[in-house]
C-alpha cells in the first residue's frame, strides 16, 4: 500500500477519500479470500517467535531497522535525517569504525524469538503451575502481549518494530511463570519436611498430639515495602523529570512540524533548497524554499505554499509585500478549479488556465473592504501601475483603479441576460450588495 508503484498512489492520494477507498478495498479482499488472509495473519504472527532475524519479500526491509555502515544506503537513510532540529538541511558524517561495531553488535545481541515464545508460554501456564489459589497475573500479561502482536498482523503487516512493545511484557510474564514454578517446588518441599521428620523419629517415641501441624498450602506472604522506600523512589523520579524539563525545555518548531506533516523530502515539497531565513521588513516571519514550494512560518504556526502560488507572490514583490500567510491553499466556493492563499496584506489566486495572480496593497484594501467583492470575484491579471502613479487591476467581475491622490474607483460588470454584451459601470464601493468570501 505504501510502495511507490501501489495502485493506491494513483487514486488521488492524500485527499479526503483515500482512506475510504483503501478501507473498502481491504474489506472486499478479506471477505473474498478469508483463508488466504488468515494464513498471512498466522504466518506473520509466528514470525515474531522464529529463530534469528529475517524478512520476506512482502515484509518491511530488515535493513530499515539496522545500523547502517554507509550513508548512501537508500533503506537506512531517513528523509527526516537530512534536516536538523530546526529543519535546516545537513550532511551527516559517518564514522566507519563505530558504525561497523554497532552493525556487528546488533547482528549478535538481540532478543531471540524463541525467548519471547518461552516467556509468553510460561505466563499462560503460571496459573496452572502455582499451588493453592490460582494466580492470573502471568496469563493476563501474556494475553496483553499476544494482543499487541496480533493487532498489526490483522491490520497492517509483519514488522519487527511492532514486536518491540512485547519484549518487556513477555519477559515479565516469563518471570511470573518461573516464580510460580519456584513457589510450587518450595511448597512441595515444605509439605514433605514434617512427614520426613516424623519418619526419622526413634521407634517408640511419642510426638506431641496437641501440636498444630504445619499448613501445607499456606501462601507465602509477600514482603511489604516501607513507606520511606516508596517515597525515595518517587522523589528520585520526580527530580530526574524536573531536571530534564528544566535543562531542555520543549520549543515548538512550526516550520519543521509542517515539513514532517508533508512527508519531509519524500513528500510533494521535495528536498530543501535553502535554510530558513527571516523575511526582510516583516516581523517574526521566516521563509524556507524547497523544490516545489515554500514554508512560511511564524512563532505560532507555519503554512506550506506550493510553488504555483509562490510565482504569484514573487510577481507581487515577495513576502516583504504580502506578509505572513494566514492559511493553507483553499478552494473557492464558486469555482472548484480556482484556489487561493491569503496573506496579511493580500491574497494569491491560482487556476490551471489563468495561472497565479496576486491582489495586494491599496487595491487589496479596496477589494477586501468592498461590499461588492462577491461581484468582483478573483483577479484575472496582475496589478499595473498607471502613468499618473496609481494602480489598476482587472477582476473576473470588473476592475479597481486606485488614483495617485488616494481615491478609488470600482467598476463592475452588470449582470445581463445571456447573449447580451456586458459593459462595465462605475459604482459606489460602499453600495450594499451580496458579497461572499472567496
Amino acid at each position: 500500500m505504501w510502495a511507490s508503484d501501489s495502485p493506491l498512489q494513483a487514486v488521488n492520494v492524500y485527499d479526503g477519500n483515500t482512506d475510504k477507498v483503501a478501507s473498502s478495498f481491504s474489506k472486499k479482499i478479506i471477505l473474498a479470500q478469508p483463508v488466504t488472509y488468515l494464513s498471512y495473519v498466522t504466518t506473520d504472527f509466528f514470525h515474531y517467535f522464529a529463530l534469528g532475524k529475517y524478512t520476506t519479500r512482502v515484509d518491511s526491509p530488515l535493513g530499515a531497522w539496522q545500523f547502517p555502515v554507509t550513508y548512501s544506503d537508500p533503506v537506512a537513510s531517513s528523509a527526516i535525517a537530512q534536516n536538523d532540529l530546526q529543519g535546516n538541511p545537513i550532511q551527516p558524517l559517518m564514522r566507519l569504525g563505530l558504525a561497523q561495531f554497532l552493525k556487528a553488535y546488533q547482528s549478535i545481541v538481540y532478543t531471540q524469538g524463541p525467548l519471547l515464545l518461552a516467556g509468553a508460554t510460561l505466563g499462560l501456564l503460571a496459573s496452572f503451575l502455582s499451588r493453592g489459589r490460582r494466580r492470573w497475573d502471568g496469563a493476563f500479561v501474556s494475553l496483553v502481549g499476544i494482543s499487541v502482536l496480533a493487532i498489526p498482523c490483522f491490520t497492517v503487516m509483519f514488522d519487527y518494530r511492532y514486536g518491540l512493545p512485547v519484549i518487556p511484557l513477555f519477559m515479565l510474564s516469563g518471570a511470573i511463570g518461573i516464580q510460580a514454578i519456584l513457589e510450587r517446588r518450595a511448597a512441595k518441599v515444605s509439605a514433605e519436611l514434617p512427614l520426613q521428620a516424623e519418619a526419622d523419629l526413634p521407634q517408640g517415641e511419642v510426638t506431641d498430639t496437641n501440636a498444630t501441624p504445619p499448613s501445607r498450602h499456606k501462601p507465602a506472604s509477600r514482603p511489604q515495602r516501607p513507606g520511606w522506600v516508596v517515597a525515595f523512589w518517587a522523589g528520585g523520579i520526580a527530580a530526574i523529570v524536573t531536571t530534564v524539563a528544566w535543562s531542555a525545555p520543549l520549543v515548538r518548531n512550526p516550520a519543521f512540524e509542517a515539513y514532517i506533516s508533508y512527508r519531509a523530502s519524500m513528500g510533494p515539497l521535495g528536498p530543501a533548497l535553502s535554510n530558513r531565513v527571516p523575511v526582510d521588513g516583516v516581523n517574526d516571519v521566516t521563509d524556507q524554499k524547497f523544490v516545489s514550494g515554500d514554508i512560511v512560518a511564524t512563532s505560532t504556526g507555519a503554512v506550506v505554499i506550493p510553488q504555483r502560488f509562490m510565482d504569484g507572490v514573487e510577481k507581487a514583490g515577495g513576502l516583504e509585500v504580502l506578509g505572513a500567510a494566514r492559511g493553507r491553499e483553499t478552494q473557492t466556493s464558486y469555482n472548484p478549479g480556482l484556489r487561493y492563499v491569503t496573506f496579511d496584506n493580500g491574497a494569491v489566486f491560482w487556476s490551471r488556465l489563468g495561472g497565479a495572480h496576486a491582489v495586494y496593497g491599496d487595491v487589496y484594501d479596496a477589494w477586501v473592504g468592498s461590499k461588492i467583492r462577491g461581484r468582483l470575484r478573483e483577479p484575472i491579471a496582475d496589478a499595473q501601475t498607471t502613468p499618473e502613479g496609481g494602480a489598476f487591476q482587472k477582476f473576473a467581475g470588473g476592475s479597481i483603479t486606485e488614483f495617485a491622490d488616494g481615491s478609488v474607483k470600482i467598476a463592475v460588470n452588470p449582470v445581463r441576460p445571456s447573449g447580451e454584451p456586458s459593459t462595465a459601470t462605475t459604482v459606489d464601493p460602499n453600495r450594499p450588495a451580496s458579497a461572499t468570501k472567496p
